[in-house]
């Protein structure tokens, strides 16, 4: 594991010297960064395979309810990944739809004032 540490490191050092030689200054601005790969993805999310796009393609609970993206955190937050909708790729680009839609639909809602 110690051997995977240091070579991510290594990669992610070498990106930032590559990125700091076209845009001077960049390495000095970075105040946190993190670099991860499949098998963190793996580990923080439990996805199979570090499988980036989210687990495999299949319907949710309720296939007529759609994918939801709004997230409980408060107004205006709001979510768009496989992990909102039906899984794989398919499903990212399917939870972004429906998050832009509920945006458009809420920004044409009226408020009171």
């Amino acid at each position: 594991m110690e051997a995977y540490r240091e070579k991510r490191e290594r990669w992610q050092e070498a990106i930032v010297r590559y990125l700091s030689s076209l845009y001077p200054g960049l390495a000095e601005g970075v105040v946190a960064s993190s670099f991860n790969t499949a098998l963190s993805v793996r580990q923080y999310l439990n996805a199979p395979d570090g499988a980036v796009y989210g687990f495999a393609p299949t319907p949710p609970r309720s296939i007529w309810r759609g994918p939801s993206s709004r997230a409980h955190g408060g107004a205006g937050l709001y979510l768009a990944s496989a992990y909102a909708g039906f899984g794989g790729y398919t499903g990212v680009v399917q939870s972004a739809g429906a998050c832009a839609d509920m945006i458009l639909r809420e920004d044409s809602t009226p408020t009171s004032s």
